[in-house]
């Protein structure tokens, strides 16, 4: 009996984590959406700065520094999609080797973007070592 209760909270635990998973995979997919509208916005907005002559060269320089910091927030807003894609990942129809650099590195990504700036992790894995049939998302 003790046995068929562990094994009953285990299969409860999985189907909680692969539900979260689901979760994770659509919130990601929303966002996404939001910032590839943002980043289709970026060129022309850019090329429409360039286009300017008749301000003055400090209203230029705060529309640079306006569109670069709109440029790294969804730079930024990216990297953390695709890791939190990684990290779940779904979106995948096959197993295949998994690079555990590239798994790192999204947990990583995960990991920083809550951090405080004064704090990074920083991590050293070989690029040539991998788990053989993994499941990881691209």
């Amino acid at each position: 009996m003790k046995d068929l209760r562990q094994t009953q909270a285990e299969l409860i635990q999985s189907a909680k984590l692969a539900s979260l998973g689901t979760l994770s995979a659509g919130v990601a997919h929303e966002i996404n959406n939001s910032v590839n509208f943002v980043s289709g916005a970026i060129p022309p907005l850019e090329k429409l700065i360039n286009k300017f002559e008749a301000i003055s060269v400090r209203d230029y320089e705060i529309g640079r520094k306006l569109l670069l910091a709109i440029k790294d927030g969804v730079t930024i807003t990216v990297e953390i999609v695709r890791s939190l894609r990684n990290f779940t990942g779904l979106n995948q129809a096959k197993l295949k080797d998994v690079q555990i650099a590239e798994v790192v590195r999204s947990v990583t990504t995960l990991v920083n973007s809550k951090l405080k700036e004064n704090y990074k992790v920083a991590t050293n894995v070989p690029e040539d070592l991998y788990v053989v049939w993994g499941r990881c998302g691209n």
